[in-house]
């Protein structure tokens, strides 16, 4: 049969090489070395996935992001880190602390304290070569083109796609779109404004949700734990949750005023990785995550 001029009834068999082009570019561009049980829930850092974490206060989700994001970008992955909360200088301030390995927490990050001053100058040196190089962070004065636009430089100047990590939806969302409008309309909005940046641009975006209230000690969560509107349930491809853990709520809110504190990461919704949870642990003071030993 021949093919009919300016049909469109195109048969996969015309498509199928193009098919097998782009399976094989929804590989992991990177891995989170650090936080191996993580990676292995979501199956890597995927190009074009958006990736959406709920935590409750004193969860650490900016610090995570943070650990992820010096993760790649010690791996030469350029990333860019849009914080609509904390400045600039917060954000490079965790990732010096976790520099530190201890030697100081985050309220001595300063170099102030005479005793910690070289191991504070040695962090920072560390910091300087390894992440430094690679890592480009946005402040609130940022707007949703800006970030689209830093993300095309990236990619232009560098020859590379960037992972991007975005604290978080709701400060965006009231501050780029309508704030006239109905809160849940807002924030759907944004969602799928981030979501076309990560498909557009086919890179990975990490954002920061808050959780609805009610959801902060409940350890049956599922995806009406995110505060705002169902348009995170459409609109994302990961969506995880993080909480302190605990056997019952007198225990998890014992362990949420820890400093180091046992938390479970739960896969709520997985595009290339699996449902399930993890087992971490949040040096709040030292700003850093690592896997539970066992």
């Amino acid at each position: 049969m021949q093919p009919v001029a300016n049909s469109s009834f195109n048969v996969e068999a015309d498509q199928l090489k193009t098919y097998i082009e782009e399976m094989n570019g929804r590989k992991p561009m990177a891995h989170i070395r650090s936080l191996p049980s993580l990676d292995k829930l979501i199956g890597g850092v995927v190009p074009g996935i958006l990736t959406i974490v709920g935590a409750a206060p004193a969860a650490g989700k900016t610090t995570l992001l943070k650990v992820i994001s010096d993760d790649l970008a010690s791996q030469s992955v350029p990333t860019v880190f849009y914080s609509a909360e904390l400045p600039a200088y917060r954000i490079a301030q965790k990732g010096i602390t976790r520099l530190g390995n201890g030697d100081f927490s985050l309220s001595e990050a300063t170099g102030a304290i005479p005793e910690k001053r070289e191991a504070f100058e040695h962090a920072c040196a560390i910091y300087a070569e390894t992440v430094a190089p690679n890592s480009c962070i946005m402040d609130s004065q940022t707007s949703m083109e800006d970030l689209g636009r830093c993300i095309g430089d990236c990619i232009h100047e560098r020859g590379q796609r960037p992972a991007v990590f975005v604290d978080y939806l709701q400060l965006i969302a009231a501050t780029n779109f309508n704030v006239r409008a109905e809160e849940r309309v807002v924030i759907t909005a944004c969602v799928q404004a981030l979501g076309n940046i990560a498909r557009t641009y086919d890179v990975p975006v990490f954002l920061i949700s808050s959780v609805a209230r009610d959801k902060y000690n409940d350890a049956n969560t599922e995806l009406n734990v995110f505060a705002g509107s169902q348009g995170i349930d459409y609109g994302s491809d990961n969506a995880l949750f993080l909480q302190v853990d605990g056997r019952d709520k007198k225990e998890r809110r014992y362990n949420s005023e820890l400093d180091v504190r046992p938390l479970l990461v739960r896969v709520l919704k997985a595009r290339y990785g699996t449902l399930g949870s993890a087992k971490l642990t949040f040096d709040a003071p030292h700003a850093t995550f690592y896997d539970q030993e066992g």
